[in-house]
């Protein structure tokens, strides 16, 4: 046990040495712009304009803040600061010179002339996540400043990695499990994980996690409950999950992420909350994209909900294509149904989602699923779903040739009817068969007759996809 932490930790050390020296690109421009204004003058009044000019730029805003936190660690009354803005402010202008003494092969020398497409995907993800957690801080409470720059620091890590590691980071990235995260996986290979290797980094220097009220110790950190019992490092994993969700080619959890992040921006921000991220991150992406176009070329395109759903239709209407005429109210959580089980091993709950979540929004009043009984050569209802008006739940032999369910199974096509029930109402049935070519049972839904007559081909697709799913639940083989 000891020969491992030994292990681990000269591991650890090694990769400190080696991102530490080569770190990521910065804008050269931006680099250049700004030690310009240094020597006009531009900022002899007012450290916040620089402070602004440099945030814009991921690479040149974390390598100031491990350089300026490292040269006022010992003095008295600078040991800890609330916000970066004030570690900008309280420094000077002697020691803002010293740190931005350097040109950018020094800062790095990677360039972002050669930024690979996983490389700019990462710098995406982190601005998307710092901008959520910059529009999200202020309503809670928050700095916005400081959310900003911890959310950026979260990324850190794996922004290191990307580009020191590219082949590694870009091998395990595009290769994630429906339960895997980049952070555990990378650490599988690595020893360690991006966040520790970014905390260490700012211990090297002597500066502790703690001397920056943002600067978190590990992932988990919380700090102080806002009264929505949300925490900055809260918020930042909201953020985090925007980014994925953001990206669901990439990310198997985007749709867990997309809920869970969405939840929370619209009871912090409201109806248009995605449109004020959407404004930051506009806003903080321009200076950046300015600065380095050949990074966004095509700029930033933030709509995860659009993304998701274009994910959705590539994958699971390759599965079931009834989805292709359901209704879009319906297909929303039939998708959201697939997301769960295509591809992996189907949940126990699954037939209870499919028919407590899904089967509600497709306008059945109720219905029962049937199975068949080689032997008995009889079909058994296993599964009512709300009432039925037109017919007793009871077993159905083969051969009724006056009965939905026993003529669905002999058909490749829903058998549609209607009748009135006890009270005289109107009500239309369909019944499908159930597993395609491998044939299980049948699926019978009712409606009231005006509802299936005002669109009875949408009617017809609920029931196609419904009896799709549920095949493929019942038959373990989604795909």
């Amino acid at each position: 046990m000891v020969a491992v932490e030994v292990s681990s930790k000269r591991r650890l050390a090694r990769a400190c040495k080696h991102v530490g020296d080569l770190w990521f690109p910065a804008s050269p421009s931006l680099l250049r712009e700004i030690k310009l204004k240094l020597n006009q003058g531009v900022y002899d009044h007012d450290p916040l304009v620089l402070y602004s000019d440099v945030r814009s730029d991921f690479s040149l805003f974390m390598y100031m803040l491990r350089k300026l936190a490292s040269m006022v660690r010992y003095e008295d009354g600078i040991e800890r600061v609330s916000t970066p803005q004030e570690l900008f402010s309280r420094v000077g202008f002697v020691r803002l010179k010293e740190a931005l003494d350097l040109d950018d092969s020094v800062l790095s020398r990677h360039s972002l002339e050669r930024i690979t497409h996983a490389q700019s995907c990462r710098i995406e993800e982190a601005f998307v996540s710092a901008s959520a957690v910059e529009s999200l801080s202020a309503p809670l409470g928050f700095n916005p400043e400081g959310g900003f720059a911890l959310a950026l620091f979260r990324q850190l890590g794996l922004t290191l990695v990307a580009f020191n590691y590219p082949s590694l980071y870009e091998e395990v990235t595009s290769s994630l499990g429906p339960n895997e995260d980049p952070e555990s996986k990378l650490a599988t290979h690595l020893g360690f994980t991006p966040s520790i290797l970014a905390v260490t980094l700012f211990r090297e220097v002597g500066v502790e996690p703690h001397f920056f009220d943002v600067m978190p110790e590990r992932i988990s950190l919380d700090y102080e409950e806002t009264e929505a019992g949300l925490t900055l490092s809260r918020l930042c994993e909201v953020g985090e999950a925007l980014a994925r969700a953001n990206n669901p080619e990439k990310y198997p959890s985007a749709s867990r992420d997309w809920n869970e992040a969405k939840s929370v921006i619209e009871r912090t921000l409201g109806g248009q909350g995605l449109s004020i991220i959407r404004t930051n991150l506009k806003k903080n992406l321009l200076a950046f994209a300015k600065a380095s176009p050949t990074v966004f070329k095509t700029g930033v395109s933030f709509n995860p909900e659009a993304k998701l759903w274009k994910v959705w239709e590539e994958r699971h209407k390759s599965v079931n294509n009834f989805l292709n005429e359901c209704s879009k109210e319906f297909q929303r959580p039939l998708h959201q149904y697939y997301d769960r089980i295509i591809g992996k091993q189907v949940p126990q709950d699954a037939i209870g989602v499919l028919i407590k979540v899904v089967f509600p929004v497709a306008g059945f009043q109720g219905g029962c699923v049937y199975t068949v009984e080689p032997v008995t050569r009889f079909f058994y209802p296993q599964l009512r779903i709300n009432a039925v008006d037109l017919r007793m739940l009871e077993p159905i032999p083969f051969g009724n040739t006056g009965d939905p369910v026993a003529e669905a199974f002999s058909s490749n096509l829903p058998i549609v009817g209607s009748d009135s029930s006890e009270n005289d109402t109107p009500v239309c049935y369909i019944a499908g068969v159930l597993g395609g070519s491998q044939k299980i049972g049948v699926l019978y839904v009712e409606m009231p007759q005006r509802d299936y007559m005002e669109d009875s081909a949408r009617y017809v697709a609920h029931l196609q996809a419904l009896c799709k799913a549920l095949s493929d639940t019942l038959l373990n083989r989604p795909s």
